[in-house]
């Protein structure tokens, strides 16, 4: 997988001091690519080209983030999957349990009914 290659990428040039030295460095690095990605989605019209860019430059950063925490980004990126899925699930659960149809629903609504679960799952 990519974000685990991305992770692999950094663990190997820390191997020849090619590294930031503190987790103040990542992150402002995650920062500056995060700022590069917002600039290409100003325009009324952003390149795909330089949007793909950027994101991947972004991704690649965080991946870069995540190692310097001792965490494996595909892990938990992974894990973020599975608890999207399930408060999913949860939300359809509800919007069907009142005799709702999700696919009439607008965002707003959909969104008061994600918040719902959100909170659900912090009791």
């Amino acid at each position: 997988p990519s974000l685990y290659s991305a992770y692999k990428i950094g663990k190997k040039t820390r191997e020849v001091n090619f590294d930031w030295d503190d987790i103040t460095q990542v992150l402002y690095k995650v920062e500056e690519e995060w700022q590069e990605l917002k600039e290409e989605l100003a325009p009324a019209k952003p390149n795909k080209e330089r949007l793909a860019e950027e994101l991947g430059d972004f991704l690649f950063s965080s991946a870069q983030l995540a190692r310097h925490l001792d965490l494996n980004p595909e892990e938990i990126l992974r894990q973020a999957n599975k608890k999207f899925i399930n408060r999913f699930k949860a939300m359809e659960e509800i919007i069907t349990s009142e005799g709702l149809n999700i696919n009439n629903m607008t965002q707003d609504d959909l969104d008061l009914y994600w918040q719902q679960v959100k909170a659900q799952n912090k009791k």
